[in-house]
């Protein structure tokens, strides 16, 4: 059987392709969720950017959003494969009648992160900023 490597996909001669991608399993996927998930804090403890900015940032690069290879594997292990249908509609994934897989692996892996991390604790709520505002205007 001839094999033919072309852009990452080896293409058998009968025209059924492989992705050379490897499997990611499900303990691969997550902790690979924590270490986005602690490093978005972390850049927010530092004070660099928001950690929703860093994560959606980084996410958008992601190897993962960004090569269909992956996308089944994200969406396995995913507790939140339908969360990009949810925020943004089937019409927000799908374009010229093809389904966008790496809008789909952004919102499973975004969903992920918000349900794993808490990226609010370095807001104050609003009740306690407006007890210091009352407090500091005494």
């Amino acid at each position: 059987m001839d094999l033919q490597k072309v852009h990452g996909m080896v293409s058998f001669r009968k025209g059924v392709s492989k992705s050379m991608t490897p499997d990611i399993s499900a303990q691969e996927y997550w902790k690979e969720i924590d270490e986005l998930c602690a490093e978005a804090l972390e850049q927010a403890r530092e004070g660099k950017t928001e950690p929703h900015d860093w994560l959606w940032e980084t996410l958008d690069g992601h190897q993962w959003v960004i090569y269909t290879g992956y996308a089944f594997d994200v969406l396995k292990h995913s507790d939140n494969d339908g969360y990009a249908i949810e925020a943004w509609g089937p019409d927000g994934i799908v374009a010229d009648g093809s389904i966008q897989w790496g809008k789909l692996v952004f919102g499973a892996m975004y969903g992920d992160c918000m349900d794993r991390a808490d990226f609010d604790w370095h807001r104050v709520p609003d009740d306690e900023a407006e007890t210091a505002e009352e407090e500091s205007a005494s």
